[in-house]
C-alpha cells in the first residue's frame, strides 16, 4: 500500500491540471514526442525540452484557499545522477490560466538517464490572515510530475572518433580502440578531457557500424563500455590531486566523482578508502567493476 503523505496544506485535485506531452529535440534532429530513449545521443548533442501546461486557476485558488494576491507559476526542472548536476527553466506565470515553458539542457552536463519534473507552485502575496488550510510559504508544490529519458548514444557516452590505426600511426594496429582520460586539468570540460577513437580497420568498428542492432553488436558496446569505466576509474584512482571535493560542472572532475559514486557507492563518494584499496589490490577494484556491470548495472 502507499503511503499518503501530507504537505500540511490543501492541494488542488490533479484534473485541475493539463500538461501536453514533452516535447524534446536534440540538437541537429528532429523534435520527439514523449521518447523513453533517445538513440545516438552524445555529450555533443544539447537538448531542447518544451511543455505547455493549462490550469483552471479558478478552480486551482478556490481549491487551496489562495489568495487574490497570491501567484501560480510554474517550471521544468531537470536532473541526472550520472553527472550529479541539475538546473532549470524560467519561472512562468500561470495566472492567466495557460503557459509555455522551455528549457535547454546541455549535452556536457548530462547522460545515462534524464530525468524531468514539472512543477506548479505558489508564491504568496502579502496577507495577514490565510485560510488555515492554505499554504503558508511561498514555493509550496500544488501539483507535479516526473518523466525519465534514457539517453542512449554510443557506448562510451563521450564523443568518438574511428579512423585507421594502421594509416595513421596507431599502436596497436590490430586493436579495436583505443581510450585515454587526461586529468591534468580536472575542472576541464570532461568532452576536451575524454577520447574514444575506434579502429576502423578492427571487426568490431564493423560489428557497430554495419549490424548495429547484432548481437555480436550490442557486446561490443557492453565490452567498450565496461573499457571506458575502467580507464576512467584508473585515472581517477592513480592521480593523487582527484578528491572529494566539489568540480565545475561538466568537467572531468565532477564526471568522476558521478562514476565512482555510481559504481562503488559511498566509498566511491568518498574517494581516498577506494584508493587505498586500488593501491593495495587492483584486481580487487576491476573486479567489483566487471561485477557492476555483468549484474546490470548503468551509468545512470
Amino acid at each position: 500500500m502507499s503511503r499518503i503523505v501530507s504537505r500540511g496544506y490543501v492541494e488542488p485535485s490533479p484534473d485541475c491540471f493539463r500538461p501536453s506531452p514533452w516535447i524534446i529535440t536534440p540538437t541537429g534532429h528532429e523534435a520527439l514526442t514523449c521518447p523513453v530513449r533517445i538513440d545516438n545521443w552524445d555529450y555533443a548533442t544539447d537538448l531542447l525540452v518544451e511543455r505547455a501546461i493549462s490550469i483552471d486557476i479558478e478552480e486551482v485558488r478556490g481549491q487551496a484557499y489562495l489568495e487574490p494576491q497570491d501567484h501560480v507559476q510554474c517550471v521544468i526542472h531537470w536532473s541526472c545522477t550520472s553527472t550529479d548536476l541539475q538546473g532549470a527553466s524560467e519561472i512562468v506565470s500561470l495566472n492567466d490560466g495557460s503557459a509555455d515553458l522551455r528549457c535547454k539542457v546541455s549535452g556536457s552536463e548530462i547522460g545515462g538517464i534524464l530525468k524531468l519534473k514539472t512543477t506548479v507552485s505558489v508564491r504568496l502575496g502579502k496577507v495577514a490572515d490565510r485560510n488555515p488550510l492554505a499554504a503558508r510559504r511561498s514555493g509550496a508544490v500544488l501539483w507535479s510530475d516526473d518523466f525519465l529519458v534514457v539517453l542512449e548514444g554510443d557506448a562510451t557516452r563521450f564523443p568518438t572518433e574511428v579512423l585507421s590505426f594502421k594509416a595513421n600511426g596507431y599502436w596497436p594496429i590490430d586493436c579495436a580502440w583505443r581510450v585515454t582520460v587526461a586529468t591534468h586539468e580536472l575542472d576541464a570540460p570532461a568532452l576536451a578531457a575524454v577520447r574514444v577513437i575506434l579502429n576502423t580497420d578492427h571487426p568490431a568498428y564493423l560489428r557497430l557500424s554495419e549490424t548495429p542492432d547484432s548481437k555480436e553488436a550490442a557486446l561490443t558496446r557492453q565490452f567498450l563500455s565496461y573499457d571506458v569505466a575502467r580507464q576512467l576509474v584508473t585515472a581517477a584512482l592513480m592521480d593523487d590531486d582527484f578528491r572529494a571535493t566539489e568540480y565545475e560542472r561538466g568537467s572531468i572532475g565532477n564526471i568522476l566523482r558521478a562514476r565512482l559514486r555510481n559504481y562503488f557507492g559511498t566509498e566511491g563518494d568518498e574517494v581516498e578508502p577506494l584508493r587505498q584499496r586500488w593501491r593495495m589490490c587492483p584486481a580487487d577494484i576491476d573486479a567489483e567493476l566487471q561485477q557492476f556491470f555483468l549484474l546490470g548495472g548503468e551509468d545512470e
